[in-house]
């Protein structure tokens, strides 16, 4: 009888039991690796939501610094354009707050003008402005600009024949607006010729002579109230103060005529323009900021 061999031959096994075997091996190996698998393999995916979300959060906050740059940019050049604003407001409400003091002097000398010349009987009259149109004069000139015309119109209820001449003198020489009537028209080309020659242009030189000298020269009614109201803040630069002066004396010699004289008080040596006014046979008056109400009380008043 044959002896069976006793040496483990892996061969010999069947393949159904090689298959088991391995499976078994497998389910042991899986066994044991199963519960780390099952703690990291969530905590891998967790972690990459949070690398997303921090990712995501600094994409955010980039965000948000780069608009509150922009923010605070746009904040700087509103303040900046804020302060220039107020800036510019308070500059116009400055402007604004002159023009109202000027309207409201206005009123005032438009009140005494029909105080004083409803006492007078005058139906005619003739008047000539001569004033000094160097660069210290510019706000004498603002002032006559802003209240001519509704002096004209009251003077024209209580003088219904009313002419007005006007004579811009500086450097040496003077200009002429005649002797007009002051309907509306005429209002209207006074002021228009006041803007264009009265602006306060010009050097400090004056010539009080020249600009006398042309109004006294002007068409002058012979029976009619008439008067020359100079209106200046420095005497003569070159000509003698008694050519002025005799001026004065010979257009005071006309019938119902005299020259009166109307100075800023910031004038100098106004000793020169009181002896004017008394060779003239008119009133001196050194203006306090109510230039029109000079100027017409001194042409009614006497």
């Amino acid at each position: 009888m044959r002896r069976r061999s006793r040496d483990f031959n892996i061969f010999s096994l069947s393949a159904l039991d090689l298959f088991a075997s391995a499976m078994g091996a497998f389910v042991i190996i899986s066994v044991m690796l199963f519960p780390f698998y099952r703690m990291n393999a969530p905590n891998l995916a967790q972690a990459a939501q949070v690398r997303k979300e921090v990712e995501d959060l600094k994409r955010q906050t980039e965000a948000m610094r780069k608009q509150a740059g922009i923010d605070r940019a746009a904040a700087a050049a509103a303040g900046g354009e804020a302060a220039e604003a107020d800036k510019q407001r308070a500059a116009v409400e400055t402007e604004l707050q002159g023009q109202q003091a000027q309207i409201r002097k206005g009123g005032e000398a438009l009140q005494q003008c029909k105080i004083a010349l409803s006492k007078l009987d005058i139906h005619e009259y003739d008047l000539a402005l001569v004033f000094d149109t160097s660069g210290s004069m510019s706000a004498v000139i603002k002032n006559i600009l802003l209240n001519l015309r509704g002096v004209v119109r009251v003077m024209q209820k209580m003088v219904p024949n009313l002419r007005i001449g006007l004579v811009a003198f500086h450097d040496g020489r003077a200009e002429a607006f005649p002797l007009t009537q002051m309907d509306e028209a005429g209002v209207r080309a006074a002021l228009q010729w006041l803007q264009a020659h009265g602006t306060g242009s010009g050097t400090n030189s004056t010539d009080v002579f020249k600009g006398l000298s042309a109004a006294a020269a002007m068409t002058w009614r012979r029976d009619v109230p008439k008067a020359i109201v100079v209106i200046a803040d420095d005497p003569d630069d070159d000509a003698p103060s008694h050519q002025a002066h005799g001026v004065a004396r010979r257009f005071a010699g006309r019938p119902k005529a005299k020259v009166a004289v109307v100075t800023p008080d910031h004038a100098g040596q106004p000793r020169f323009f009181k002896d004017l006014a008394k060779a003239g046979g008119g009133d001196f008056v050194s203006d306090k900021g109510d230039l029109l109400t000079s100027i017409l009380l001194t042409v009614i008043e006497r």
